[in-house]
């Protein structure tokens, strides 16, 4: 059931705050994870999101995009003086 996860989480979902979609991509996240939380537990789609989240051991979406983010600029920021890949926009 993760393995479904981290194909998403394996493409570049990352985005500065200001740009259009990145809430919408965070949202469909969100939900998806809710998914996730739900089969991993056996819950109902009544039962509280907090405790499906807490029980399943998943973090929040946003959580995840900002971890993804700030490991994409870190990368970036430790490549070698010079390397083309660091004059990239964004």
């Amino acid at each position: 059931m993760r393995a479904s996860v981290g194909t998403i989480w394996g493409r570049a979902v990352v985005g500065r705050p200001g740009r259009r979609g990145v809430k919408n991509r965070c949202d469909e996240l969100q939900r998806l994870e809710n998914q996730l939380g739900r089969a991993v537990t056996g819950n109902f789609q009544t039962t509280n999101l907090g405790v499906v989240m807490a029980e399943s051991g998943l973090r929040p979406a946003e959580s995840l995009l900002n971890n993804r983010s700030r490991r994409h600029v870190l990368r970036l920021m430790s490549l070698p003086k010079g390397n083309q890949a660091k004059s990239l926009p964004g």
